[in-house]
């Protein structure tokens, strides 16, 4: 066949994939022609595909180098090739390193033929791996680094390279031992346990896909793309679709993935069980009687196989003693043909063969007592040796196996009250994506958002009589709809579950702390700080409460109540509960993510009490620790990197924080989705600094733009309210006054609306608003203003720091233009004098006190007494702040002032006005002041600020 009538066949594979196998010949004669051989070679190909036994891959394999070409990519992206290391039909794999020699990491780059990169489904396919392995972070996952599309339109995913071996070949080469074995298999069970909790089903779950680096740690691989043609899109206006259950491998694919039903976790148990056996017996299941797929079909769904003790005991492979009994129960457990009864999870599989090693009994074998009397002088086979002591071992063993029966029938009733649980689950969330099934609502294809929806409004009318069951399923839509930002629904499904789990297991449970803490969490982040500390302390008084080895909850709940406790300025409580948590959760080593967390918001709470110079350090370690251990693609790196931005920031650190800002939120917007709350979060940090630089023109559309997101996705949030200060803020300084007032009383309006009057926000807009109603000559009004904030800053007994710093100054200044500079100037010293002894005063503010002050001594003609505050003020601004910064430039013309040099000041003047703009409101205010400068008393210029 030549080139043009191949690529003809693979666009009609690609779009009759989709057909359904009984519509198919229909559509063969419709498409390519009835008779033709067009029409032959593709139903070869579709036929070669619904077999699954590895022709259709060989087969495309063999026209990809005539058809791409064989050449070697040079580069790809930022990374230089260096050789291929896999291929098929639809793509291949290549190993890479940085181009620009930034990083020494060698990755695997996964690239789409570039004859196929025109086909919807594979372009869909790699979207969706994309999504899925950001999700994935996990140290027994393969991460994810990095992707695009090349200059040509061929997308292209970069995975961190895993140098190891095969788990089965691993096992042989070192001579494991079946113990051993177990340990390792069970690590690749907390991989496919944790994509699980996270929804995502593997599906092709086998040997090939697990390797063990030299350090033994096994690594799984490929999420979702076991055939890149026919994947599912998981992006975020996702559709679901039927054809990509039907991706496997088919010696280790289930029964009901072979017949093509709905697949849930027990495909990936089934697939587990498979590879266990292989790793204990030395062999496959199935032993076929005849050749082909159809035989193998057969096999995995009709025949029953051995167990991996008779099998090896046919072999002489392995000690087949080992194996009989509990493995062979356990293996044949997880691969039984019925989902229902097979493990109904993979953290119960792993469970069972923890059990098995630890000498307990396993949920797999339902023993007798006898069965468990042997397990239990197993274990405790040097007392049982000692018979001096006989009648005492009888006594001791008649006691411990009461015990024991009675531990077994809680955990035979538990196990079996958790599997009733979690089979209503699983038919819940079954017939919730059958809902979502395009061959079933008649092709109607419903978002990933109408499907969360859809789940909770059956939630609050579905199992109402079920309260363990509904619980579940409200904590997962809850917590969906969290990472989401869809806050209210988040909070709606958090306070249904806190009644369900009551219900379920009454007040003070350990779930009764768990959903507690979550609910309080969602209220404080929706700005709902009473509601939330509230819900907190109460999950608190039940923490405390918990018996030993339950305290993670305990370390929670503290993290999160911190969190609100330094909001309201409760600073010194903030700190002692953050610092217990991280105390707390530094003894669950196995779960470093949590711990991370916590030392983060350790770090910004130390931050907001004007601990800089100890929290930075604490947050860069942050970024770097979650950069070594989550991997550069998990959303909580670019959170590290704001954190880290505005701590720089707040030293004058401008050249560092601004592309920390800018870095995050590109990330964020590739990993969550451009309209997620994160994403607007770190633009509204930016467009702050961008103020702070002067850089006027490019904050004020930065600020309308996240505005109009948040009024688009939350109206009404108390966000809008908040950044409208901020963007009222910057118009003032911009010079529109007016619509700088207007926007302030809308602001306040919006902030008190919902819940934030008394709150540090509020205080904050009354702050910024005296400057304006001062430039106004509306002095009362900025009088009143400023009483406002002061009033919320005492009440919440906020401590000394760059609010009250401001307020001195406002305050000061309101006092000159009324005339009484001397007020202002016991005002300004009393600031400054409060700033000195502050343990890590922040130089930079520092330095707006010294020249706020150093400007009233000029205008009184005190002006010995302002010279060292002046060359104390440029000291710390040239030392900090970027050469060419405003600042610079003001602080040296009030210097100007102060020697009288006219062509200094006026130099100085001129480049104020090239880099805000002529009519920037300090631009004005220096330059009334330089045209005056020999005239009588001025007030207090907010060129300093």
């Amino acid at each position: 066949m030549n080139q043009l009538d191949w690529r003809r066949v693979l666009e009609l594979f690609d779009e009759g994939s989709e057909i359904a196998p009984e519509q198919r010949e229909h559509w063969l004669d419709t498409a390519c022609g009835a008779g033709t051989g067009l029409r032959a070679e593709v139903a070869r190909l579709l036929t070669a595909d619904d077999s699954e036994n590895g022709f259709l891959a060989d087969e495309i394999a063999t026209y990809a180098t005539a058809l791409g070409g064989s050449a070697l990519p040079q580069r790809i992206g930022q990374y230089r090739i260096l050789e291929e290391i896999g291929c098929g039909g639809m793509g291949a794999v290549y190993l890479a390193e940085r181009a620009d020699d930034d990083h020494e990491r060698r990755v695997a780059i996964k690239l789409v033929r570039p004859y196929l990169a025109s086909s919807p489904s594979l372009v869909r396919g790699f979207r969706a791996e994309r999504q899925i392995l950001a999700r994935l972070q996990h140290p027994h996952i393969a991460q994810m680094l990095d992707g695009g599309v090349t200059a040509d339109g061929v997308p292209y995913l970069v995975m961190e390279y895993v140098e190891g071996i095969r788990i089965d070949e691993y096992c042989v080469r070192n001579g494991l031992t079946l113990c051993q074995r177990l340990e390792l298999f069970r690590l690749v069970c907390s991989a496919v346990q944790y994509a699980h909790q996270n929804l995502v089903v593997h599906r092709d779950i086998k040997p090939s896909n697990i390797l063990v680096t030299r350090d033994g740690l096994p690594k799984l691989l490929d999420f979702g793309i076991a055939k890149l043609s026919r994947s599912e899109e998981f992006t975020g206006d996702a559709t679901f679709t039927v054809p990509a259950e039907r991706q496997m491998t088919p010696e280790y694919a289930s029964p009901e993935q072979i017949q093509g039903k709905g697949l849930a976790t027990a495909t990936d148990v089934y697939s587990l069980g498979v590879v266990l056996y292989e790793l204990v017996a030395g062999e496959r299941p199935f032993s076929l009687t005849g050749s082909g797929p159809a035989a193998l079909i057969r096999a995995i769904c009709e025949q029953e196989p051995r167990r991996p003790s008779e099998a090896v005991t046919a072999s002489g492979a392995a000690p087949a003693p080992q194996l009989r009994g509990d493995v062979d129960d356990i293996v044949m457990m997880a691969i039984r043909k019925e989902p229902a009864a097979r493990y109904q999870s993979v953290e119960h599989l792993s469970d069972d063969i923890a059990k098995y090693l630890g000498g307990y009994p396993i949920r797999a074998r339902r023993g007798n007592r006898r069965y468990r009397a042997a397990k239990f002088l197993r274990r405790h086979r040097l007392g049982a040796a000692t018979g001096a002591a006989f009648l005492g071992l009888v006594v001791a063993f008649a006691a411990g196996m009461a015990m024991e029966n009675a531990r077994v029938t809680r955990e035979r009733d538990t196990a079996q009250r958790e599997r009733a649980i979690s089979q209503k689950v699983s038919t819940f969330l079954i017939s919730l994506f059958e809902a979502s099934d395009p061959f079933r609502n008649n092709g109607e294809q419903w978002t990933a958002r109408q499907l969360l929806d859809s789940g909770a409004d059956r939630l609050t009318k579905e199992l109402l009589t079920e309260p363990e069951v509904r619980s579940e399923l409200l904590e997962t839509v809850g917590q969906a709809y969290k990472h989401l930002g869809a806050l209210d629904q988040a909070e709606r499904m958090f306070r249904e579950k806190v009644r369900a789990v009551d219900q379920a297991f009454g007040p003070g449970s350990p779930e009764s702390v768990r959903i507690l803490r979550q609910l309080g969490d969602t209220e404080r982040m929706r700005a709902r700080p009473a509601d939330a500390e509230r819900d907190l302390r109460k999950a608190l008084a039940f923490a405390e409460r918990l018996p030993p080895g339950q305290d993670f909850e305990l370390a929670q709940t503290l993290n999160n109540l911190a969190l609100v406790e330094a909001g309201k300025g409760d600073t010194a409580n903030a700190l002692e509960h953050s610092r217990r948590a991280v105390g707390i959760i530094a003894r669950y080593p196995q779960d470093p993510s949590e711990g991370l967390t916590m030392r983060s918001n350790l770090g910004m709470i130390l931050y907001n009490d004007g601990r800089a110079g100890e929290a930075e350090p604490i947050l860069r370690q942050v970024l770097a620790d979650r950069r070594k251990l989550l991997g550069e693609n998990h959303p909580q790196v670019p959170t590290s990197m704001r954190r880290v931005a505005i701590a720089v920031a707040s030293r004058g650190g401008y050249a560092e924080a601004e592309p920390l800002y800018r870095e995050a939120a590109a990330r964020y917007r590739a990993l969550l989705g451009p309209d997620h709350a994160d994403v607007r979060l770190t633009q509204y940090y930016l467009a702050g600094l961008l103020t702070e630089e002067g850089k006027y023109a490019e904050a004020e559309p930065l600020y309308r733009s996240i505005i109009q997101v948040e009024e688009r996705i939350a109206p009404g949030a108390a966000e809008v309210g908040a950044w409208s200060g901020s963007l009222a803020w910057t118009l003032f300084l911009e010079g529109k006054t007016r619509e700088s007032e207007e926007l302030f009383t809308r602001a306040l309006t919006m902030v008190r609306a919902k819940g934030g009057a008394g709150t540090v926000r509020e205080a904050r807009i009354l702050l910024k608003r005296v400057w304006v109603q001062a430039a106004a000559k509306r002095l009362d009004d900025a009088q009143a203003s400023l009483e406002g904030a002061l009033a919320i800053f005492g009440a919440r007994k906020t401590p000394v720091g760059e609010d009250t710093a401001e307020a001195a100054v406002a305050a000061a200044s309101l006092q000159c233009w009324r005339g009484d500079t001397q007020k202002a100037d016991a005002m300004l010293t009393d600031a400054i004098s409060s700033w000195r002894a502050l343990p890590e005063p922040n130089t930079l503010v520092l330095a707006r006190l010294l020249l706020a002050r150093a400007e009233l001594l000029i205008s009184t003609k005190h002006t010995a007494a302002a010279e060292p505050l002046v060359r104390e003020a440029i000291g710390i601004r040239e030392k900090q702040l970027p050469k060419n910064s405003w600042p610079i430039d003001s602080a040296h013309l009030i210097q100007a002032e102060l020697t009288g040099s006219t062509k200094e000041a006026e130099d100085r003047l001129s480049q104020l006005r090239t880099k805000l703009g002529d009519h920037a409101f300090i631009v004005q205010a220096a330059t009334d002041r330089v045209a005056a400068r020999n005239g009588a008393s001025r007030a207090v210029s907010v060129a300093v600020l």
